[in-house]
């Protein structure tokens, strides 16, 4: 080997720390991310991002002491979930359904119906209910199996129908087992609360006939349901007075513990994944006109620090902690609430930095002021 007269360096040498100013860092950035939905209600949490090499370090980022002291002084311990899921590859991850509707579905149920109120002040809304006729369990258990394909051919099929006689294509639709029914004759059914746009008049002119429903409704069943022999579908339909969100709110309660009945006739294999379902024109509505990330969680977090100095009740419809057990410690995860109407404008003014202009085109109609 031919010498250089060079001194030998060493890998430490090239990896001197005063040259690693800017590397990646394996713990990570600290950050607070929050939802603002369109009917108010809104939710925020602290994370961190994952490391460098795929490390994730539970180091939840500190609250105020005002916030602590609130949360104690209350006797508040909420477990609610800031719209979170449990990672695709835990080992720990259930099948998806088992626990009910998720806070995510029911508040992007209640934020579809906020915007048919508010998009649509003059189109009639009904409440339609599709209750099953009493079947076989072998039948029970091919339906409810199918129960997401039956959800998605009914609104394709309510969808045509709406954009055929020049209505928005807007229905909205919450899963329920049926809780009389199954305490009586232990016989789990399914059946669907929906709500649909009627023509802006005063009578008349429905979007769907109870019978209309009926048939197709029956007819989808004979499909997906080998054992199914047919029955009476009854459909029960009712106008909407009122706040629109309000009328699928008593259907999102059910939880855990009625699904778990119900899975001792229906198997667990066959419990829904899903348990809200609703037409794309009003789910991209919704999307569209949700505030989310981190910009809008920083904003709500310095929202309810001053909020602590006006006075909460004179801020916040509700408010509540997001508390996770760690161990035998609880922690603060993050908050949620839905602010006093004149707040929510000005904490969206600032988000939006202008007034949001109202979008149509989700509606595949002309807009509202020109007379549909």
């Amino acid at each position: 080997m031919l010498s250089t007269g060079l001194t030998k360096r060493t890998l430490g040498d090239y990896l001197d720390p005063r040259d690693m100013k800017g590397l990646p860092s394996s713990q990570g950035t600290r950050y607070t991310s929050g939802k603002l939905w369109p009917h108010g209600e809104w939710s925020y949490g602290y994370a961190r991002t994952k490391g460098d090499g795929g490390q994730w370090h539970e180091d939840v980022k500190g609250v105020s002491v005002r916030a602590e002291q609130w949360v104690h002084e209350q006797g508040m311990l909420d477990r609610s979930a800031l719209d979170l899921s449990v990672p695709a590859n835990s080992h720990t991850a259930k099948r998806r359904g088992l626990n009910g509707m998720t806070g995510y579905g029911q508040q992007m149920v209640k934020a579809a119906g906020h915007l048919m109120e508010r998009y649509f002040p003059h189109h009639r809304k009904t409440l339609g209910t599709i209750t099953l006729p009493k079947m076989s369990q072998d039948a029970r258990r091919e339906i409810v199996a199918a129960w997401p394909e039956i959800v998605r051919q009914l609104l394709q099929w309510q969808s045509r129908r709406l954009k055929r006689i020049g209505i928005p294509q807007v229905v909205v639709s919450v899963s329920e087992i049926q809780p009389g029914r199954h305490s009586a004759s232990g016989e789990a059914c399914l059946h669907l609360h929906q709500l649909w746009l009627n023509a802006p008049a005063k009578s008349g002119h429905w979007s769907f006939s109870p019978n209309a429903i009926r048939s197709y409704f029956d007819g989808l069943l004979r499909r997906v349901s080998p054992s199914y022999e047919g029955g009476y579908v009854n459909v029960d339909t009712k106008p909407v007075e009122g706040t629109v969100a309000a009328y699928l709110a008593k259907y999102m309660s059910k939880g855990k513990q009625q699904i778990e009945e119900a899975l001792e006739d229906w198997g667990e294999d066959n419990c829904p994944r899903t348990w809200w379902n609703m037409t794309k024109a009003i789910r991209d509505a919704v999307k569209a006109e949700l505030l989310k990330g981190p910009q809008v969680g920083a904003k709500l977090e310095e929202t309810l620090e001053l909020a602590w100095s006006y006075g909460v009740d004179e801020c916040y419809a509700f408010l509540m902690p997001i508390m996770l057990d760690i161990g035998d410690e609880k922690r603060l995860m993050g908050w949620r609430g839905r602010m006093l109407r004149q707040l929510d404008s000005v904490v969206r003014s600032a988000l939006l930095r202008e007034p949001a202009s109202p979008r149509y085109d989700y509606w595949v109609l002309v807009p509202i002021d020109k007379g549909v």
